[in-house]
């Protein structure tokens, strides 16, 4: 039978609430107390439905890591194609980032330091290549971004990695901390206040 766009379509879709699915189970029990029989029954489709797509357990898992890293990558490939410069750039870049981080945020403050649960060492050499291009996405636009003058041109890498963490504990210190989470925008402001404080011109 050929495929169609709306066979696609549908695929894509059943393939996201099943991806959907494991996640919400990973936040709420971990990875070792859940069972693809749990993920079956909350994404609404039988047990074998989970093998047309994904081989074992782990590759669920990794393909649901690996779903949210691309997600953010796509959102960072969009901003670094706009006309935006300077400021501009700089800021739409954090609020994609931001508002990734406020609609995963259950899910990424679980996930921690880096830690994979359930993700063996083939998995986890996968999705270190989906960060890596995600930090050189990052470190593009603010090579943009220094062409302006906003930023230095200087350790460009360093200044992604850093960025990325200061959006990350914008997130982290409204969640923990017992703070009542302001809009995108203000935070936005608040990261790249930080930010342009190290890594600003003079």
């Amino acid at each position: 039978m050929a495929r169609t766009p709306e066979t696609s379509d549908k695929e894509g879709a059943k393939r996201r609430t099943i991806l959907e699915a494991a996640r919400g189970l990973l936040v709420e029990r971990g990875f070792q107390d859940v069972a693809l029989d749990d993920v079956a029954k909350r994404a609404g489709v039988a047990k074998g439905t989970l093998f047309l797509y994904y081989k074992n357990k782990q590759d669920l898992f990794t393909a649901a890591f690996a779903d949210l890293v691309e997600r953010l990558g796509a959102g960072l490939e969009e901003v670094s194609r706009s006309p935006r410069g300077g400021r501009d750039l700089l800021a739409a870049a954090v609020d994609v980032v931001l508002s990734y981080f406020d609609e995963n945020h259950d899910f990424m403050a679980q996930v921690g330091l880096g830690r994979l649960p359930g993700c063996g060492e083939r998995s986890a050499s996968c999705l270190k290549d989906l960060f890596q291009a995600n930090y050189k996405r990052m470190r593009d636009i603010l090579s943009h971004c220094a062409a302006s003058g906003v930023v230095k041109d200087e350790k460009l890498d360093v200044a992604a990695s850093f960025l990325f963490g200061l959006c990350r504990s914008s997130m982290l210190y409204y969640t923990y901390m017992g703070r009542a989470r302001k809009p995108v925008a203000a935070r936005r402001d608040e990261v790249i206040e930080m930010f342009l404080k190290g890594a600003g011109q003079a």
